[in-house]
C-alpha cells in the first residue's frame, strides 16, 4: 500500500512540524489540529497496547511462579518483561494526555491573538470560538460526529474539558466587544495570558510544546516495538530492529501475526493467581488494525 493511503508516523510529524515551526501558520492551524489529533488517537492506542502487553506478562509470571519455573530463563527466553521493560510499558500505559493540553491552548493562543488585533471586531472572531470551542453537550455524544478529527476524537472527560475552556474565551470574548463598543483600545495578549507579553513569542513556545509531545509518541511507539523485538535499542539509541531475531512471542503478539499461531498460546501471560489461561482471541478486539500499520510504515 502506498504511503498516500496508509502514511507513517515521520511522514505526519514532518507535515505537522512545517504547519507549527518556527511559529505557528494560524491561517492553518485547523489542519495541525486535525493532524495532531492522529496522534492524539495512536497515543491512546499505544495506551490500550500496553495494557494488553502488561496483562500478559502479568498472566504468565503467576503461571512462572504457581509451576516452579525459573522467573530469569522466561525472561531471557522473551515471555517475561525484565523491570526497565516493564517501567517502559507501564509509562506508556499511564502517559499524561498532553497532546489534547497542548492543542487547546494553540486554540486559545488563536483567538486571543484575534481578539487582540488593533482596529479589527472582536465579533469576527466568534465563529473561530465556535470552530475550536463548539457549544456541545459532552453527555450525549453528538461531538463525535463533528467533522474535525480534534473534536471527534476527544474521550468525554476531555470533551467536559473543551466545555469549560468554551466558558473562558466566551467571556474573553465578551470583554474584547465591549472594549470595542466603547472605542478603547483592544485588550492586550497578556490580558488572556497572564504574564505572556509576546503573542509571537507565546505562539512558537506552544507550538514547540505539541511538536515534542508528537515526537514522543513517535518515539514511544519505535520503542515499544524495538521493546517487543527484542532490540536493546529502544532505551534511547537509533533504532535497527533485525527483523529475523527477537522476541517471537511478544512480537507475535504485537504485530497481530498471533492470529494464526496457536502454538504460542501457551505463552500468554495473567491477571492474578488462579485466573484460567484464556484463548488470546479474547484480547485481540482491543488492537485496532489501522494503528497497528503505522508501525510497519516508516
Amino acid at each position: 500500500m502506498s504511503i498516500s493511503k496508509r502514511p507513517s508516523l515521520d511522514l505526519c510529524l514532518a507535515t505537522l512540524h512545517e504547519l507549527l515551526y518556527p511559529s505557528p501558520i494560524l491561517s492553518l492551524l485547523l489542519s495541525a489540529l486535525n493532524l495532531s489529533a492522529h496522534f492524539q488517537l495512536f497515543a491512546n492506542q499505544l495506551s490500550s497496547d500496553a495494557a494488553l502487553i502488561e496483562a500478559l506478562h502479568e498472566k504468565h509470571y503467576y503461571m512462572v511462579h504457581e509451576s516452579g519455573m525459573s522467573e530469569g530463563e522466561e525472561i531471557s527466553k522473551g515471555y517475561l518483561l525484565d523491570s526497565s521493560e516493564g517501567e517502559k510499558v507501564k509509562h506508556i500505559r499511564y502517559r499524561k494526555e498532553e497532546i489534547f493540553d497542548a492543542s487547546v491552548r494553540l486554540r486559545k493562543h488563536h483567538i486571543a491573538t484575534s481578539l487582540a488585533m488593533v482596529k479589527r471586531d472582536p465579533r469576527q472572531v466568534k465563529v473561530l470560538i465556535d470552530l475550536y470551542f463548539p457549544n456541545i453537550d459532552p453527555d450525549d455524544h453528538s461531538y463525535r460526529k463533528n467533522e474535525h478529527l480534534f473534536i471527534s476524537c476527544m474521550k468525554r472527560s476531555q470533551a467536559r474539558m473543551m466545555v469549560e475552556e468554551r466558558k473562558t474565551v466566551i467571556q474573553w470574548y465578551k470583554d474584547a466587544v465591549e472594549v470595542f463598543d466603547a472605542q478603547e483600545p483592544p485588550l492586550p495578549y497578556r490580558t488572556f495570558f497572564y504574564g505572556e507579553n509576546s503573542s509571537l513569542a507565546h505562539g512558537r513556545a506552544l507550538s514547540q510544546t505539541l511538536l515534542e509531545e508528537c515526537q514522543e509518541i513517535v518515539q514511544e511507539a519505535r520503542d515499544l516495538e524495538a521493546l517487543l523485538a527484542g532490540d536493546e535499542t529502544w532505551q534511547g539509541e537509533k533504532l535497527a530492529i533485525s527483523k529475523g531475531k527477537g522476541r517471537a512471542v511478544r512480537r507475535a503478539i504485537y504485530d497481530g501475526s498471533h492470529r494464526n499461531r496457536q502454538q504460542d498460546y501457551k505463552y500468554i501471560p495473567a491477571r492474578k493467581a488462579g485466573t484460567p489461561t484464556k484463548d488470546l482471541s479474547a484480547y485481540q478486539s482491543q488492537f485496532q488494525p489501522q494503528f497497528l500499520a503505522f508501525y510497519q510504515q516508516r
